[in-house]
């Protein structure tokens, strides 16, 4: 992926707090911009959108799902986290990072309201494993403490951001929509049925399994 190639990123001031690799919006459009060849910036800020509803991309301090094209600070997803290698998320997963996230500080790492119930609910499902939940959570927080600050931040915002839009249960902008998936499912008319049935008359009379059987056989 180009974008995170040459993306420019860096530390930026947000009310006297670092916010290391990161960019603001008005950067990002006029990044797609020059790297697509767009004669029109709005296009280079639906495509910014496109990339954040989809998890490419995703606010550091907002949680808005369209790209602003001024100071709003942004970071590209860690390429773990992209739609295309994170194809399936299940509720192990999902219950370990909540469990994770309850070992930390309350304070900076405390669970919303959503997440709390999402919490309880995943804690009566998986009760059962619950023993390997925890241990799976401590071992990678133990890993993760490791790292360096900054490293930990930015990580922890991935995370976060992975999570608040790939959470299981949660229709997400990489599904199908509702609606096509019932046309799909919706019952067979008279008119589909009278070809087929067509189709099996033809079948029947030109038997073309007799014709295979003899080609066989010569």
């Amino acid at each position: 992926m180009r974008i995170a190639q040459s993306a420019p990123l860096k530390t930026h001031k947000y009310f006297r707090v670092a916010v290391p690799q990161a960019l603001t919006g008005q950067t990002l459009v006029a990044f797609l911009q020059e790297l697509m060849a767009f004669d029109d910036l709005a296009d280079a800020l639906h495509l910014a959108t496109l990339l954040l509803q989809h998890g490419y991309i995703f606010p550091v301090i907002e949680h808005s799902l369209l790209v602003k094209d001024d100071n709003t600070l942004y970071r590209l997803q860690l390429p773990y986290f992209w739609p295309s290698h994170a194809t399936h998320t299940d509720n192990v997963e999902y219950a370990i990072y909540l469990s994770k996230r309850l070992m930390r500080n309350e304070q900076k790492h405390g669970l919303e309201e959503d997440e709390v119930e999402a919490y309880n609910k995943l804690l009566e499902l998986l009760g059962h494993m619950w023993d390997f939940i925890t241990v799976q959570a401590e071992m990678q927080l133990k890993i993760q403490k490791e790292k360096k600050k900054s490293d930990k931040v930015v990580y922890d915002s991935e995370e976060r951001a992975f999570w608040r839009t790939r959470r299981p249960g949660q229709a997400n902008c990489l599904e199908q929509h509702i609606q096509k998936r019932e046309k799909k499912l919706r019952k067979p008319t008279a008119a589909v049925y009278r070809t087929e049935l067509e189709r099996l008359k033809f079948t029947l009379k030109t038997k073309p399994w007799l014709k295979a059987v003899k080609a066989s056989e010569t």
